[in-house]
């Protein structure tokens, strides 16, 4: 039902970053991996400076464990935004899939400080 209603809404208004986004986290909810990654695309072909398509991509990747694109997607939304904790925790467990280990310590001092300070996007 959310899925339909949040479809109607998207052929209403195509390029409604909010809905895109919604969009591709129902499908991912709901298994649908392919589907999530092309709502992210097209967010990105939207507005490639939005954070949340980029972690989202990342996200799906990294369900079907392909790290190395994951870690490049969410070191995207990293970059874009340095203090989004989803992703920067997201980064960190593909650093653990990767054996990154000095990703993983810069991520998790990261994550600390924005526990610490309260700050996150």
């Amino acid at each position: 039902s959310a899925i339909n209603t949040m479809e109607y809404a998207y052929r209403l208004n195509p390029e409604d970053e909010e809905i895109i986004e919604c969009l591709a986290n129902l499908y991912y909810a709901t298994g649908n991996n392919e589907t999530a990654l092309n709502y992210a695309i097209s967010g990105l072909e939207i507005n490639s400076m939005n954070p949340h398509f980029w972690n989202m991509a990342g996200v799906v990747y990294f369900s079907v464990s392909s790290f190395d694109d994951a870690a490049e997607f969410f070191e995207h939304a990293v970059f874009l935004s340095p203090n989004y904790y989803d992703a920067i925790y997201n980064l960190r467990d593909t650093y653990v899939e990767l054996n990154n280990k000095a990703g993983v310590e810069e991520c998790s001092r990261k994550l600390n400080e924005l526990e610490q300070g309260g700050l996150n996007d």
